[in-house]
């Protein structure tokens, strides 16, 4: 009997975990919260990305940013580019930047430059 009440305990914790996870809007994608300087060549894969505040990639470095990404921004978060931006996504595939809130709206983040010497 002992064994069955551990049993039925385990369960229970991992149904509410799932049900929380579910009314969280957490999803199946790998979601990585940046704020960092990014020192060698990087590629975003078709992930989430959350920009806390603000991300900066070095002089010489390549961010490549992958067909499916989904790059969400804080308020006032920003990426600065001093090395090269290369976004593979097309028209028809998509690398979607867009606010963290969720109902976003124009000025929700700040924005996506060149600082270095071009």
């Amino acid at each position: 009997m002992k064994g069955f009440r551990i049993k039925t305990l385990s369960f229970a914790i991992i149904f509410v975990f799932m049900a929380l996870l579910c009314m969280t809007g957490v999803s199946s994608a790998v979601v990585y919260h940046l704020n960092e300087v990014i020192s060698t060549d990087t590629t975003w894969a078709a992930d989430v990305y959350v920009i806390n505040d603000y991300v900066m990639v070095n002089d010489d470095v390549k961010l490549t940013i992958s067909v499916g990404a989904v790059v969400k921004f804080n308020s006032g978060a920003s990426i600065g580019i001093c090395g090269t931006l290369n976004p593979v996504g097309t028209s028809s595939n998509k690398i979607i930047f867009t606010s963290l809130k969720a109902s976003p709206s124009p000025g929700d983040w700040d924005d996506i430059r060149s600082v270095g010497d071009a």
